[in-house]
């Protein structure tokens, strides 16, 4: 008998529906501040942007990466080390001949280096917000925004930021496209209209460093690269950044 009044509670066990988006949102990451090290992040598998609690990149530049967006260095220019051919490793005796490993040696070190650190990813670009006070920009630190909250949904994939600034409220969604590689903020405050509150661009220049995560690309080689803003359909405009 006690099978059989069992019964009907497994089988309604066994239909009931599992609520697949309430169960991906209770890990919706939260947040009040920002990460030195691990921004939340958005992108679509080969396209990823990082950002702050601002839900840009407006206190700390972190990367805007793609697994399109590739860098070389020029070859060097050392006698005997300026093509990939002059590179031959190193020969050690090994077991009674002569063997040779794929490690360079103190007469190929430069075209070595540069085997090694050559392609490496680069950053897109850093987008972020600029405050004002009505007559120019001023300089904010994350300190000085209020109210700071921030949510990642793991369901839709936007972040969604929301602070006060000058007792004004900036509320931000920031998503990827999910088929081509382009990140979308919106921005719904009051300070738009009265000046306090614009948006950079900033193009650093790719290093070769390849263990500087958060933070990629050198932004104080402005020499190094040209950047320019084309209008385009719909009244748009299309930065563009050419390496020198």
């Amino acid at each position: 008998m006690r099978a059989l009044h069992l019964l009907p509670l497994l089988c309604s066990l066994v239909e009931a529906k599992i609520d697949r988006q309430k169960v991906v949102q209770a890990f919706n990451p939260r947040r009040n501040a920002s990460s030195p090290t691990t921004p939340l992040q958005i992108g679509n598998g080969n396209f990823a942007f990082g950002a702050d609690i601002t839900g840009l990149q407006t206190f700390s530049p972190f990367a805007t990466m793609s697994t399109w967006g590739w860098h070389n260095f020029s070859l060097p220019t050392t006698p005997g080390q300026s093509s990939i051919e002059d590179y031959h490793g190193t020969e050690w005796w090994t077991h009674g001949r002569l063997v040779q490993y794929n490690m360079a040696n103190p007469s190929n070190n430069d075209i070595a280096d540069w085997l090694r650190e050559n392609p490496h990813r680069i950053n897109l670009g850093t987008i972020g917000f600029l405050f004002g006070d009505g007559h120019g920009n001023v300089t904010v630190t994350e300190d000085m925004l209020g109210d700071r909250e921030q949510i990642l949904d793991m369901w839709t994939g936007v972040i969604r930021s929301s602070f006060t600034y000058n007792s004004q409220t900036v509320e931000v969604e920031t998503w990827a496209d999910p088929a081509s590689d382009t990140v979308a903020v919106s921005v719904d405050s009051k300070l738009l209209s009265s000046g306090e509150l614009s948006v950079f661009f900033d193009f650093p220049y790719p290093t070769n460093d390849k263990f500087g995560a958060p933070f990629v690309g050198a932004f104080n080689q402005t020499d190094k690269h040209n950047t320019s803003l084309s209008t385009c359909g719909g009244g748009g405009t299309r930065p563009r950044s050419a390496m020198i």
